[in-house]
């Protein structure tokens, strides 16, 4: 088993320069085309294969990236993920579109609502789902965007245990259903770039709102915090701070519920192992390369969930650390391939993925 690892490892790093099927360049336009075979693991999915295309364009000058990736993935847990995401800027990046279109046949665990669940609680259910995002931001002053949400998912629970809680139909999002619902955002945005910053700042406020008159079957408000900071600390190391805070007012599905353990936020714990109507996190990560390929990281974080903001206990807050590995894959845009590895209350997890945890 170590050995097959070991060669996934090795095709990961590899792929992105040897499996290139077709590329086009321009010297005006700066655009490209990859497809790809895509492997990655994380604790939630297992290994997972499959294949993708990124497109990336600069069609103006002095403008971020944009990207297309459409991907097909099987897991090693019986997934299906079935997505298409585009993040795209327009000229003199005076507007931005963030949006996701995807299909999910997902084999997952469900530990309970709450900071204080035990591993006892598991069960396991399959969720299919069909997923649309979509959000438009314009620019109104530089660096400054101001973005209309829209979020919407139907889903299908089946394969339930015959003696947990999910059966029962009584837990919001245990019942086939869909949320529907629109908000909007402000963001402010001073990153030197958006796949690995080494100086500015990233500060997002979302609200959203969902109910009945929009088409969805639950009625909740959701506000979302995202505040980060990134220090360039030598020539070659840069400090990435995260603080980051999700509320639920209202009804919500379980599956909608701020929860952390997973890629990006509390790393090493499964996503969703602890979930509930207010989330708050901090995190820091200190990455530095020393090559012009090869760098490493170390993180760390502390993070809760709670019923309600009164009920959060800094002594109680539950903690997570680690350190990784990172690999150049495109100077050019600075994509690295992400290799983790993260511990937390009796419980660990590891990680290989493309883009940083944030």
């Amino acid at each position: 088993m170590k050995f097959r690892q070991c060669l996934i490892f090795i095709l990961v790093l590899y792929h992105p320069f040897s499996a290139c099927i077709a590329s086009e360049t321009d010297s005006t336009t700066s655009k490209s085309l990859f497809i790809y075979p895509v492997f990655f693991y994380t604790p939630e999915t297992g290994w997972a294969y499959g294949a993708a295309m990124t497109k990336f364009s600069r069609p103006y000058k002095d403008t971020r990236p944009s990207t297309w990736n459409p991907m097909a993935v099987y897991t090693q847990k019986q997934q299906i993920i079935i997505k298409v995401t585009a993040d795209l800027y327009g000229k003199d990046e005076k507007w931005n579109l963030i949006s996701e279109l995807g299909y999910y046949d997902y084999p997952d665990r469900f530990y309970g609502i709450g900071s204080r669940t035990t591993t006892d609680q598991r069960e396991s259910y399959t969720a299919k789902r069909i997923l649309f995002d979509f959000s438009p931001r314009y620019r109104i002053r530089p660096d400054l965007y101001l973005g209309f949400l829209y979020n919407f998912m139907h889903q299908r629970l089946s394969e339930l245990e015959e003696d947990g809680s999910l059966i029962l139909k009584e837990i919001p999002g245990s019942q086939t259903g869909q949320y529907s619902g629109i908000g909007v955002l402000i963001r402010w945005d001073t990153r030197d770039n958006i796949f690995f910053p080494r100086e500015g700042h990233y500060r997002q406020l979302a609200f959203s709102t969902f109910g009945s008159a929009i088409g969805s079957d639950y009625t909740f408000h959701r506000m979302t915090a995202d505040i980060r900071q990134y220090l360039p600390v030598m020539e070659r190391s840069t400090l990435a701070l995260q603080a980051f805070s999700q509320m639920i007012d209202g009804t919500a599905p379980f599956q909608i519920l701020p929860a952390f353990g997973d890629s990006q936020k509390m790393r090493g714990y499964y996503g969703g192992r602890f979930r509930d109507n207010h989330f708050i996190t901090l995190q820091s990560e200190y990455r530095f390369f020393f090559s012009q390929r090869m760098g490493a990281s170390v993180f760390g974080g502390i993070g809760d969930v709670a019923r309600h903001l009164k009920d959060f206990q800094f002594s109680q807050c539950k903690y997570s650390y680690g350190f990784g590995f990172r690999m150049c894959i495109n100077p050019e845009e600075k994509m690295h391939l992400r290799v983790d590895f993260a511990y937390g209350e009796n419980t660990s997890g590891y990680y290989v993925e493309i883009s940083e945890a944030f």
